[in-house]
């Protein structure tokens, strides 16, 4: 069908929808079940989707009056229902995103029409709205298709298809395929056969879930697998996470769908590819090319040689570089210096870092008192009471303003959590890295970019590389920046100034030996006793706001304690400093 067709049906579907009501009663469902199964129900296991929908129609049949009350949701539905059942599913594909974009913009036009102002949404609160209908609509036409006199079999089928799919798949919908395959391919001239999604272990994370996707297509009359990385919301998590969350999601969806998207149309392709690509956002998933398939992989929980860090750091010279392009060229293009925290203040605002009077940060600091007296041993020249107050005093002040844009040096967007398991190395025969990603830039923050390399060599590394190779890798991150720069005619002097980074590294130092020591301990913790913490919301809460010592205890001599008192150690060095 025409999209010029489907935008006609879809303007007629908003002005009358209340003329198009749904009849609906609990008995309904039974012609389903009076269908054959061998024809209707082949690939679908019959009794958990028998159970799944019957619930599912007595939540509709519940709710629908409600629907009927608001205008939006009343719009939405009638508009999805009737476009649902003059189109199939390649009409649907190849014109999803247009459906989507005209159903919104119809919608608007109508509330502005009726004056209705106060209900119109965000786009992006709209496609939501879309998606949590979906299943109704779908279960509506299905019904709808069974009831006409000569029942139209294809649609029919493809209804009771896409609705296992929704049972199977409750977070991610053939539609949210429709838009990863053509954000990856660049068109939607396919045919989507199946999609496949596997939940892997949720003590990956600290706040999110992940899966894998797995698309079956068809293009140029072959059949082709299509693999990507899901980062999910999780549906229960405590309190002080959960608020995170919301700020988190929408940090990590602008970095790669703003920022990212805004170099490379400012021309900085080749410095912009530091991660894998985002091929969709959405409140609940981000969708991620899959960097497995081409063989990267985040190391095992072990310290980081030179030759990783190396790597690493050329990256994170990347990711960095990008951020001096664009402010540069930004800058250039208005004839005004304007830093990039102001064109990105809610993906740069701090989540972490706050003041004593935060529960989390009072609760680190805390505990991180309290760990100290575990070793005795390091504490020579002062007592450990002492020690403990310098903590606060000669480290902890520091940190407020030391993750946040400096007004001292230049500052950079950075990943804002860079440790092992946030990056993906890729490597050759003789397990030597070749390559490296950085991901999850759900804490990224503005701030000088000493900060960021400093404590991924301080959480990453043993101290024996720190003092060995820190310097020269240093130097090596400086050229990879200066590198970059050059490759479109910026001098590093006038944007980044080498005297300035190396007095920032010195300024920083307390920050990354901080950070580290409060989350070192955490991470060490055994997984398995980590992820039953994380899983109750009312425990999560406690360790993170009130006291970590109780878990401590209990697994102490399981945690590789001589990486605990290198931190602990480092932190007494800093402490002796007047």
């Amino acid at each position: 069908m025409q999209t010029s067709v489907l935008k006609v049906l879809i303007d007629i579907s908003s002005a009358n929808c209340d003329s198009d009501k749904v009849k609906y009663s609990e008995n309904a469902l039974k012609l389903f079940w009076e269908l054959p199964r061998d024809e209707y129900f082949q690939e679908i296991k019959y009794d958990s989707f028998k159970g799944a929908i019957e619930k599912q129609w007595k939540q509709f049949c519940h709710c629908y009056e409600d629907y009927q009350k608001d205008s939006v949701k009343n719009i939405t539905f009638h508009v999805f229902n009737n476009v649902f059942f003059v189109t199939n599913q390649r009409e649907r594909f190849q014109a999803w995103e247009s459906i989507v974009n005209y159903a919104y913009d119809s919608l608007v036009q109508y509330l502005a029409q009726s004056k209705l102002h106060s209900l119109i949404m965000t786009k992006p609160e709209y496609k939501s709205l879309v998606r949590d209908l979906l299943p109704f609509v779908k279960l509506n036409v299905a019904l709808k298709s069974l009831e006409l006199p000569s029942k139209n079999t294809i649609t029919l089928k493809s209804m009771l298809q896409e609705l296992n799919e929704h049972i199977v798949s409750p977070v991610l919908s053939r539609e949210d395929c429709y838009e990863i395959i053509a954000a990856k391919l660049g068109t939607n001239d396919v045919d989507l056969i199946s999609f496949e999604v596997d939940y892997l272990d949720s003590s990956m994370g600290f706040m999110g879930e992940y899966a894998k996707l797995k698309i079956l297509v068809c293009r140029f009359q072959k059949e082709e697998t299509h693999k990507f990385f899901i980062k999910l919301v999780p549906q229960v998590i405590d309190e002080l996470r959960g608020g995170w969350l919301k700020i988190s999601v929408r940090k990590e969806a602008e970095l790669y769908l703003r920022f990212i998207a805004l170099a490379r149309k400012l021309g900085f392709e080749k410095v912009s590819k530091f991660a894998p690509e985002c091929y969709l956002q959405s409140q609940s998933f981000l969708a991620f090319e899959d960097a497995a398939v081409d063989n990267y992989q985040s190391p095992p929980l072990v310290d980081l040689d030179y030759k990783h860090l190396s790597i690493a750091f050329k990256e994170m010279a990347k990711l960095h570089s990008t951020s001096l392009l664009v402010e540069h060229k930004l800058a250039t293009l208005t004839g005004t210096k304007k830093t990039l925290d102001k064109y990105f203040p809610e993906m740069l605002t701090e989540m972490f870092i706050h003041d004593s009077s935060d529960p989390f940060t009072a609760c680190n600091l805390r505990s991180m008192q309290k760990e100290a007296a575990r070793f005795p041993e390091i504490v020579k020249d002062m007592s450990m009471e002492e020690f403990q107050n310098r903590i606060k005093t000669h480290v902890y002040s520091k940190i407020y303003s030391g993750f946040r844009k400096s007004k001292k040096y230049v500052n950079v967007i950075c990943n804002g959590d860079v440790w092992w398991k946030n990056m993906m190395f890729k490597w050759d025969g003789n397990k030597n890295p070749t390559a490296c990603y950085l991901i999850d830039f759900q804490m990224c923050r503005y701030v000088p970019p000493a900060l960021e390399l400093l404590v991924l060599t301080q959480v990453c590394t043993n101290i024996e590389t720190r003092q060995k190779y820190l310097p020269k890798l240093l130097d090596e991150y400086y050229n990879h920046v200066k590198t970059n720069l050059e490759q479109y005619e910026v001098n590093i002097e006038e944007v980044f100034p080498y005297n300035d980074f190396i007095s920032s590294v010195d300024e920083l130092k307390p920050c990354a030996v901080y950070i580290a020591t409060q989350n070192r301990s955490v991470i060490f913790i055994p997984s398995e006793r980590l992820e039953k913490m994380k899983s109750s919301p009312e425990e999560a809460l406690h360790f993170y706001t009130v006291e970590k010592e109780y878990l401590y205890d209990e697994v102490w001599n399981q945690m590789p304690l001589h990486r605990i008192r290198e931190d602990f150690q480092e932190l007494y060095w800093l402490c002796l400093k007047d």
